[in-house]
């Protein structure tokens, strides 16, 4: 068994820019942590409605008026927020987008990196390859947690996990 699976060290989370490559030393997530990307998913389905909203009150003319009052659509929304759960279908949704496994990787480095940004997250996971390696590190250090299978090979013989396969579970 890997030692950080029993002392819970950090383990080394490689992540690939245009000209470099970045190494980040990543942590189990703690209750804390699965709480907080639960809250995280959460303010997604907010944001997802309220940026959706916006662009159809924006693109509306006097020929296609706006048929929604915003303050009731977000209500409704606010609603549907709360029964999204990484625990469920949607919540996992949310969590396999490249928005989503940045979320994941800025989480699993914060302790030990405590600079790090989540903006620049969502700038490194633009790569596909650091999505997977997010996932990839996130079933070494979660196992109970996360059901990821490294099966395919991309570029130089680099195992990475196929999309359809690829699955991040809490719980």
């Amino acid at each position: 068994m890997k030692s950080h699976l029993l002392t819970a060290a950090p383990c080394p989370l490689v992540i690939q820019t245009n000209d470099e490559e970045i190494e980040f030393l990543a942590s189990p997530l703690s209750d804390r942590d699965w709480d907080s990307l639960d809250l995280w998913v959460q303010s997604q389905v907010v944001s997802i409605t309220r940026a959706s909203l916006k662009f159809a009150m924006d693109e509306a003319t006097e020929e296609d008026p706006v048929d929604f009052i915003y303050e009731e659509e977000m209500q409704i929304a606010n609603k549907a927020a709360l029964g999204v759960s990484i625990y469920e279908p949607a919540g996992i949704q949310i969590l396999n987008t490249p928005r989503g496994a940045a979320r994941l990787g800025w989480l699993m480095t914060i302790k030990n990196h405590p600079d790090t940004k989540f903006v620049d997250w969502i700038r490194y996971c633009r790569k596909i390859e650091n999505n997977y390696e997010i996932r990839s590190t996130l079933a070494k250090l979660n196992p109970q947690n996360a059901n990821v299978e490294a099966d395919v090979t991309v570029g130089n013989d680099e195992a990475v996990t196929s999309l359809e396969s690829q699955t991040v579970t809490a719980g």
